[in-house]
Formats: C-alpha cells, structure tokens, sequence
C-alpha cells in the first residue's frame, strides 16, 4: 500500500501541472467541478481547435475536434468580427446514452 494523500494535495498538484502546460484544466460552468485532461506532446497543446460538449443529462463531458467548427470559427471572425475561444466553447444537449 502507499502513503493515504489528501484530496487537496492532489488538486494542488493538477494546478501545478496546468501551470507547466502538462494538463488542460476546463471549467464548464459554477454547478460543476472543473476537468483535468493530460496534455502529450503531440497533441492538442495550443488547443487550436479543441470544442466540448455536455450533456445536461447525466453530465458527461465530451472533448472533440472538428474542422466543421473550426469553419464556423473562421466564419464568425470574419464576417461577424468575433473571435470564438475554442477552448472555453462548450455545447449543451443530450449524449448519445441519455438521447
């Protein structure tokens, strides 16, 4: 067995890693707990297109990249002169389980 630690010296430790750029920390809305997802190094990092989706149901988070919305992105820069932070754009609906 190891050591017992502390529910708050895990949270210290993730904010830790977010500010080192290891892990994302997103923070959907004030009714829920933030999410913490590991960062490699080939992946999203920049989060240049990096959109979630959360089901209002059950409150399943679901991650994703799509070019589609990267086009809706571009689309609202340039023709509404609104630049969209995908990294903070989070869609409500039903997930696949609570349709």
């Amino acid at each position: 067995m190891g050591a017992p630690i502390g529910q708050s010296t895990v949270y210290r430790r993730l904010e830790k890693l977010v500010d080192e750029g290891l892990v994302n920390k997103y923070v959907i809305d004030v009714n829920s707990p933030a999410c913490f997802e590991y960062v490699s190094p080939d992946s999203h990092r920049d989060a240049e297109v990096c959109y979630h989706c959360k089901c209002e149901k059950c409150g399943k988070l679901i991650h994703m990249e799509c070019e589609e919305l990267s086009e809706f992105r571009s689309h609202l820069l340039s023709e509404h002169h609104f630049k969209l932070d995908p990294v903070r754009t989070v869609f409500y609906g039903l997930c696949e389980e609570c349709i």
